[in-house]
């Protein structure tokens, strides 16, 4: 896991720099259980006061903009609208960590966040709160602690599942094992125009037998992801039998909150002769799979 790295034009006010430091520490912790998760996004509000009505964390003096940062070094600010609708999808609580001016390292409070409410006029943000298994509940920390406070910031991670990706969005990977006695050669790539190569196939790469390659794309920010690949068999009429033609097209896509186009799919041209094996794990992004040879052909 990349250590986190602030880019050195960014200045963040000491509070947030700090809440923003404990928040990708503890998001590297949780995406380390979610393939193939390899970065996480931390986002930040930073607050006048706060307090806790209930069973929910209300902060005030908040603008219409949250600081976000990952841990593979960007960072930059986006609305609180776009926020709300995109992290916190049905059934997949955020988890925040509240510190409050004042507190020693480790007095900070851990959350999972649901029901968002924010009301620009107020300059006001709520959300409900519940403990997690390894702290305190909400509402005993609201009891132990300060049921009203002053300055404060809340660090807010996503559902392992979102922003998992280097740039924010979500990341897709395709990998392929070539069991033919054939060589492969790459015919097609693509994307969605919102992902960037990481890494793409080389041009007119060549897969050897028993050979295998990885190509992908990182989403965009708050992006979900897809790539897909063509291979094609050579040719070799000097060394019989020659193979039947044929093409394997493969595609991986992860859309951001898991809609219905998502998922893994390996075809080819000619399943008379040809087969793809799924090897994937199921981790949401990740596809692999191992093209092989129907022999002896049938008929």
């Amino acid at each position: 896991m990349p250590a986190l790295a602030l880019p050195s034009r960014t200045r963040l006010p000491a509070g947030v720099l700090a809440l923003v430091l404990a928040g990708a520490a503890f998001a590297s912790a949780l995406v380390l259980t979610a393939a193939p998760a390899r970065g996480a996004t931390t986002f930040v509000h930073s607050a006048k006061s706060g307090e806790f009505r209930g069973d929910r964390l209300v902060l005030h003096g908040i603008g219409r903009r949250v600081s976000w940062v990952t841990n593979t070094g960007r960072s930059g600010v986006g609305s609180i609208k776009r926020l709300h609708r995109r992290l916190f999808p049905p059934r997949r609580p955020a988890t925040g960590i509240l510190h409050i001016a004042g507190d020693r390292g480790g007095d900070e409070r851990e959350f999972r966040l649901s029901r968002p409410r924010y009301s620009a006029g107020r300059q006001r943000v709520g959300y409900r709160v519940s403990g997690l298994k390894r702290a305190r509940l909400a509402r005993s920390a609201a009891v132990r602690g300060p049921r009203r406070f002053g300055p404060a910031s809340l660090s807010i991670l996503g559902a392992p599942q979102l922003g998992s990706g280097d740039n924010g969005g979500n990341d897709c990977r395709v990998t392929i094992e070539n069991n033919l006695p054939w060589e492969l050669e790459a015919s097609s790539e693509g994307k969605w125009p919102t992902d960037t190569w990481d890494p793409g196939i080389p041009f007119q790469y060549v897969l050897d037998q028993a050979q295998s390659i990885t190509w992908g794309s990182d989403g965009g920010f708050m992006r979900g992801c897809s790539v897909s690949g063509g291979w094609t068999i050579i040719s070799d009429p000097d060394s019989p039998p020659n193979p039947p033609q044929g093409t394997f097209n493969l595609n991986t896509t992860w859309e951001w909150n898991g809609g219905g186009n998502t998922g893994t799919t390996c075809s080819n041209t000619n399943p008379g002769s040809y087969y793809c094996q799924d090897l994937s794990s199921g981790a949401d992004g990740t596809g692999s799979w191992q093209l092989s040879y129907i022999y002896p052909p049938p008929g």
